[in-house]
């Protein structure tokens, strides 16, 4: 609840796309993966697309983290595209951060899975120390 006026003067009419506000490192997969051409491209055609530079940068972190080639079929290096690799792929069809995802394929293959499922569904959450203990009941009375 809060007054009309700050209604009214303080919060904006409409809030900022999602594709603007969040990691761009599933979309640019999903882009890859469905191979409808280069990601930059792809979104830019979105009604409110992400900024060219964030697509930029998505694309070089997908190359560090190995989901994207560093070159392209023709021999060619291109900084804003790469080809899909066997770990893309996999990546793309998770639904977590992609060094998270990295982490488990990781895992099975040095036959570890277990331990880091446990770090990683730590790690994808909230910190836990961040809430004192028993505050949420505190606030329920």
């Amino acid at each position: 609840m809060v007054t009309r006026e700050f209604y009214e003067s303080c919060l904006p009419q409409f809030g900022i796309p999602e594709m603007q506000r969040c990691p761009l490192e599933q979309v640019v997969l999903k882009v890859k993966l469905l191979d409808i051409g280069p990601p930059k491209a792809v979104l830019r055609l979105a009604l409110q697309p992400p900024d060219s530079d964030d697509i930029e940068r998505t694309v070089l972190l997908l190359k560090q983290v190995g989901a994207l080639t560093i070159v392209m079929k023709n021999g060619t290096i291109n900084p804003c595209d790469g080809e899909l690799t066997f770990i893309g792929k996999v990546l793309g069809s998770l639904p977590i951060d992609v060094h998270l995802g990295k982490l488990l394929v990781f895992a099975y293959v040095y036959g570890c899975l277990e331990e880091c499922l446990v770090i990683s569904a730590s790690l994808s959450l909230q910190s836990f120390f961040a809430n004192p203990f028993k505050k949420e009941f505190d606030a329920y009375r």
